[in-house]
């Protein structure tokens, strides 16, 4: 999710990144709800068509209904790929990458009949291309690795972190890496970049509960932020 929360600090830098995270996840929660509703009253809709054609009366249509509102809340997803990045457009209000104020890519993987490219992307929709960073069939159930063109790469242990690719992308630039995997990260001997790795813990969270703002997002941020300072404050007095 790195290349998510870097579009919303690319896209508006003075802003404060965790309200404005917290701003796209309540639209998407939003968003969660009024798909579920739409769903259960178009559930609701056919099952009143199918009463009134059959000539029963008002208690099958009520009970229809809510049968209907019932179905249309359990079969929309929490985790919703295509959702989440038309409520990721719609935040960054159609950003571009050739209109930020900052410098900014993000990286998915291709498939082909051989092997997986990384691809770096650095113009057109922001929210495309991280829509594309994010796909992970692990995250989104819905998306299947087999027919979708792009992915993301972080199932590799190396993109998982990409360190290599990011030093090619911003060649001799300072890379400040924030690693959640757990493991160290890898990178070749001869990178042409200096690199201030910073291992943070991953702690056990529901991916749902934080896409809702439940209070595992709290969690994670205050997690994320005592072990990035701690670990900020070591290399400056080092």
């Amino acid at each position: 999710m790195g290349s998510l929360v870097g579009a919303l600090y690319a896209v508006n830098p003075r802003s404060d990144t965790t309200e404005s995270t917290r701003g796209l996840l309540r639209q998407y929660r939003s968003q969660s709800e009024a798909d579920a509703q739409d769903s259960g009253f178009g559930m609701g809709l056919l099952s009143m068509l199918l009463v009134a054609v059959s000539g029963g009366t008002a208690l099958p249509v009520l009970l229809g209904g809510a049968a209907g509102a019932v179905y249309g809340a359990s079969t929309t997803r929490p985790l919703d790929h295509q959702r989440l990045t038309r409520v990721l457009r719609r935040h960054l209000s159609s950003a571009r990458f050739e209109t930020l104020p900052m410098r900014f890519a993000t990286f998915h993987w291709t498939l082909n009949q051989t092997n997986m490219d990384t691809v770096v992307v650095r113009s057109g929709d922001v929210a495309e291309a991280v829509g594309d960073s994010i796909a992970n069939p692990l995250i989104f159930r819905e998306l299947d690795p087999i027919h979708r063109p792009r992915l993301d790469p972080g199932g590799d242990r190396v993109a998982a972190v990409p360190i290599e690719d990011t030093c090619t992308a911003f060649p001799g630039h300072r890379i400040v890496a924030i690693n959640t995997t757990g493991r160290p990260a890898m990178r070749s001997a001869g990178l042409q970049c200096q690199v201030i790795e910073i291992d943070i813990p991953p702690i056990d969270v529901s991916n749902e509960e934080v896409l809702l703002l439940g209070p595992a997002f709290d969690r994670l941020v205050e997690h994320g932020y005592t072990e990035t300072t701690r670990a900020l404050r070591s290399t400056v007095a080092h």
